[in-house]
């Protein structure tokens, strides 16, 4: 179990290294093709994307698994 969660997380920063953390946004603007406007999509973030945010922006305290870890052993 540790070291399919270990991998799990590995596999998801990964991800986000290689998108340049564009899918960590809270919500994602684009302009329509018919409105000058810009319209604002809000989406829902996965507990371990919202993790990995957080982690990335300085505000998680403990590392990713440890949380997970935690949040797994809870359940």
């Amino acid at each position: 179990m540790d070291l399919l969660n270990t991998y799990i997380i590995a596999e998801r920063k990964l991800y986000h290294e290689r998108t340049n953390g564009r899918f960590l946004s809270r919500s994602i603007t684009s302009a329509d093709t018919n409105d000058a406007e810009a319209i604002e999509k809000r989406i829902q973030l996965s507990l371990l994307d919202r993790l990995i945010a957080d982690n990335r922006e300085g505000r998680l305290t403990d590392s990713v698994k440890e949380q997970i870890d935690g949040f797994i052993f809870a359940i």
